[in-house]
């Protein structure tokens, strides 16, 4: 402090716009940064509900002439997108229809999944329900 009130009015006005101006680049910095986060996840959860509502719209047939084969082929699309770990399909009963799993079908438990619409982020996870 001794040292700061030894300075000339001139080299105090410097330091001051100099501390303003890093703090403002700063919050700027920050703002940015939760922005492009925020924005990030929203096309994410996006993208991923056009793909469900594409999936659910083809997966119409399989559900009515009850061939889960049909779907899973149908699922399998999703190999395109390396985001994409896992899909499931349920019957409108509520019973789980077809899968797709990316990784062994164990690290996925579809059964506890929410099942309310909506995209649910959970960790660095994104949960699409159509």
């Amino acid at each position: 402090m001794k040292r700061f009130l030894r300075l000339t009015i001139k080299e105090k006005l410097v330091l001051i716009a100099t501390a303003t101006s890093g703090i403002s680049l700063f919050l700027a910095a920050c703002i940015g940064y939760a922005y492009s986060r925020s924005d990030y996840r929203n096309e994410l959860a996006r993208e991923l509900a056009s793909n469900a509502r594409f999936l659910a719209f083809n997966s119409v047939a399989a559900l009515e002439f009850d061939t889960p084969e049909e779907a899973e082929e149908g699922l399998r699309a999703l190999q395109a997108q390396p985001s994409v770990v896992g899909a499931a399909i349920f019957n409108p009963e509520g019973d789980l229809f077809a899968t797709y799993s990316r990784i062994k079908a164990e690290d996925l438990d579809f059964e506890t999944l929410p099942r309310e619409a909506g995209a649910h982020f959970t960790g660095n996870q994104v949960l699409v329900v159509e």
